[in-house]
């Protein structure tokens, strides 16, 4: 029996389909948690598998990637976002989304390269009425998608990346403990994930009008938004993250309020 955590957005549907379908239910145990949870549960020894965010890797002294597959984007990715009622030269704050620690830190690692000062604060629960004014605020996953029409300046935080550096970006990866899979387990889950691919239309048809998409959004962010493939460049991606990431200053203790 394999237990692994994932996150309950649309663009995780093609996994879930592949390793019901490959794997079987009756041989797994599946945890759908927010991102940054999904990190805790793999931390804790609660699963064998997480999809994590890719931000909480520096908290691991040892880990196993699974090597071909991840959640990417090669430009725009359509559910990672900046919000304002403002241009970005004029915002002051900046809200930071408590389910996504990897967007949070891109976020501060783009206005830092832009040459912008702002203030950050997160609360434990996402408040997207405070995002007014001169206050933007980072927002992922399909509500960010289904709340992007209501505000003035929309930012994709993978596009800015990409405009940034060339890169696509790497916004989560398979990763296990050390010894938690054998041989036999890494094929069968590979070959879980390739036919979770092959199957990313039946998903757009059935869980994206449950997410709030049209089909044929659900099919244009599977098949073009969402980049699966944890490719040569994506790897040089992630290493320039991280050091972009090691050079932000901690965050004040008092940034995240109840």
């Amino acid at each position: 029996m394999l237990s692994i955590s994932l996150v309950s957005y649309l663009n995780t549907k093609p996994f879930l389909v592949g390793l019901n379908e490959v794997v079987g239910p009756e041989n797994l145990t599946l945890n759908l948690l927010p991102p940054a949870e999904c990190a805790t549960s793999l931390k804790s020894g609660a699963c064998d598998l997480a999809l994590i965010p890719v931000g909480s890797l520096v908290d691991f002294q040892d880990l196993e990637i699974l090597k071909d597959y991840c959640i990417g984007a090669n430009g725009p990715v359509n559910s990672v976002f900046l919000f304002s009622d403002v241009p970005l030269e004029m915002v002051k704050k900046v809200k930071l989304d408590p389910h996504s620690r990897t967007s949070n830190a891109l976020c501060r690692i783009i206005l830092k390269k832009k040459g912008l000062q702002v203030e950050y604060s997160q609360t434990a629960q996402r408040d997207f009425d405070r995002i007014k004014g001169q206050t933007a605020g980072v927002s992922i996953g399909d509500t960010a998608f289904k709340i992007q029409s209501g505000y003035a300046y929309v930012y994709d935080l993978a596009e800015e990346w990409k405009r940034m550096t060339g890169l696509p970006f790497v916004f989560a990866v398979w990763a296990s403990r050390p010894g938690r899979l054998d041989a036999a387990h890494k094929v069968l889950l590979n070959r879980a994930f390739e036919v979770g691919m092959e199957k990313r239309d039946q998903c757009a048809e059935f869980y994206g009008p449950q997410y709030g998409y049209s089909v044929e959004e659900a099919k244009q962010y599977l098949n073009h938004s969402i980049d699966f493939r944890f490719d040569t460049l994506k790897h040089e991606a992630l290493r320039l993250y991280f050091k972009e990431l090691l050079k932000l200053s901690p965050l004040p203790k008092e940034t995240i309020s109840k």
